[in-house]
């Protein structure tokens, strides 16, 4: 029997986090001191790596936040290009032990795949994994892919695991369109051996599109209105550019609204269009350029009873555009419906019997 599994992924944003999420709360049940652990962590300029906080904080942990990684990605690579590979590998190892010799079960993530060196990355979770000797959970992106590109990211992935001795207990493809989940089963069923254990998670946009607190950081925005809505979904996002009623022919339930800063008219029109109930409610309103509508639209909004997110920033529309269409959504500890969600999802798609009994009779 094994006491602990690895997290990894093909690609970023694959959904780790789903996993991540239910494996905890499935063990937590069973185990009363379970640890998390992640080799390589990604702070991108914030305190606290996203996924350690958000397991830590969901779970009660008590392990202590430095326990958790060992090394930044930026540490990592100072270590690779000064040649000390082996004392990485030796220090992740260390910290790793002290975790199992100290929890009845240890889930350890993989690399984030957020930096330049994807190939790097990638390789890293391969080795750390054989050092460590567990199992592997491997989880395959199938969004905005066919099947064949699919299960050829499953298959090509499993061979290169199972090249260096890793044994792959589970591959779980996420984010994959329903319609598909039937031929990407029987063709991962044909190209994997019959003891790998093959999930499928549909895309859920609920859990796949961000919220408006993630697009404010994304366009470094300012809130002038609205901030306690900032846990908005952003379903659908249009360009405030053309006539107000153009603009309200395209509103659509959770809709964000992106628009010079001086169109007041849009900015009234998609206001009292939120409030009516023939029309569907919006996610929020980015005005851009720098521009902050003039104070008699102001005074109108101050004086409504019920407003939506109204965010400034000092980017052009086409680039704020951009931004806010590139945005991923994370799922983050103050986001509880996320959390919950994530959590039912894997319970209802993620075969967890077998994957038990897997775990019981690794060795």
């Amino acid at each position: 029997m094994t006491n602990a599994i690895y997290l990894t992924t093909t690609e970023p944003f694959s959904g780790k986090s789903i996993i991540a999420l239910g494996l905890m709360n499935l063990l937590s049940g069973k185990t009363e001191k379970i640890a998390y652990f992640k080799p390589i962590i990604s702070i991108n300029g914030q305190e606290k790596d996203n996924h350690l906080e958000t397991i830590s904080k969901q779970f009660g942990l008590d392990t202590p936040y430095e326990d958790m990684f060992a090394f930044t990605r930026e540490q990592v690579v100072d270590l690779r290009n000064e040649g000390n590979e082996a004392f990485m590998i030796d220090t992740i190892i260390d910290k790793f032990k002290n975790l199992q010799e100290n929890n009845e079960f240890v889930i350890v993530e993989g690399a984030d795949f957020m930096g330049r060196s994807t190939n790097l990355e990638f390789d890293d979770n391969i080795t750390i994994a054989k050092n460590l000797g567990i199992p592997v959970f491997l989880i395959v992106k199938g969004e905005d892919k066919t099947v064949q590109e699919t299960v050829s990211a499953a298959i090509s992935t499993y061979k290169l695991f199972q090249d260096e001795g890793v044994q792959i207990l589970t591959v779980v493809v996420n984010k994959l369109r329903p319609e598909l989940t039937e031929e990407v089963i029987e063709k991962l069923q044909e190209g994997l051996p019959q003891d790998v254990i093959i999930n499928v998670i549909p895309q859920d946009k609920n859990l796949g599109n961000p919220t408006i607190k993630e697009i404010v950081e994304s366009v470094n925005g300012k809130a002038l209105f609205g901030e306690h809505l900032f846990s908005n979904q952003v379903d659908h996002s249009i360009v405030g550019a053309m006539q107000l009623h153009n603009c309200l022919l395209r509103l659509k339930k959770n809709t964000l609204i992106v628009t010079p800063g001086d169109r007041g008219d849009i900015l009234s029109g998609v206001l009292q269009a939120n409030i009516s109930k023939n029309y569907p409610k919006i996610a929020g309103i980015i005005l851009t350029g720098g521009l902050v509508p003039e104070p008699s639209i102001l005074k109108l909004i101050e004086g409504l009873d019920t407003v939506v997110p109204i965010i400034q920033v000092e980017t052009g529309t086409f680039e704020t555009v951009n931004k806010v269409a590139s945005t991923e959504s994370r799922i983050a500890h103050h986001n509880k419906e996320k959390i919950a969600l994530a959590i039912s999802t894997f319970d209802k798609h993620i075969d967890i019997k077998s994957i038990g009994e897997k775990i019981n009779t690794f060795h």
